[in-house]
């Protein structure tokens, strides 16, 4: 592990916390997660981090305060934010361009392969 970048994962799920945790360490990454916007930013805000990998709905803190947060501290990293679709489809594309208007870097739809991350995450966080 490490040498390839340390990735910061916020999800309220720990199933998806999980998936992506063992998806991405696989692929080379140290990955640090939280269970909520409000733990993830306690931790931005004590160590560095490469890249942000965030769900938009969670309880505590939600994506849209963590990417307005991360903007207005010039964190100066990469931000990919996804959500389920399901949840509310007549409002999804609407709010994917409002968080890439926002600054994210990626907006990903769940639920989706895990391993389909790891070409997205490659484009904001190569290899060193």
């Amino acid at each position: 592990m490490g040498g390839m970048g340390k990735i910061l994962l916020m999800d309220d799920n720990a199933a998806v916390r999980a998936l992506y945790q063992e998806v991405l360490e696989s692929a080379g990454y140290e990955v640090v997660v939280a269970p909520n916007g409000l733990e993830g930013m306690a931790l931005l805000e004590r160590q560095p981090f490469d890249l942000v990998i965030t769900d938009i709905f969670m309880p505590e803190m939600d994506g849209y305060e963590i990417l307005r947060r991360m903007n207005e501290g010039d964190y100066g990293i990469p931000i990919i934010m996804m959500s389920s679709g399901g949840l509310m489809a007549h409002l999804l594309d609407g709010m994917l361009s409002a968080v890439k208007a926002l600054g994210a870097s990626e907006v990903l739809e769940k639920p989706m392969d895990a391993r389909e991350i790891l070409p997205v995450v490659a484009k904001h966080l190569p290899p060193r």
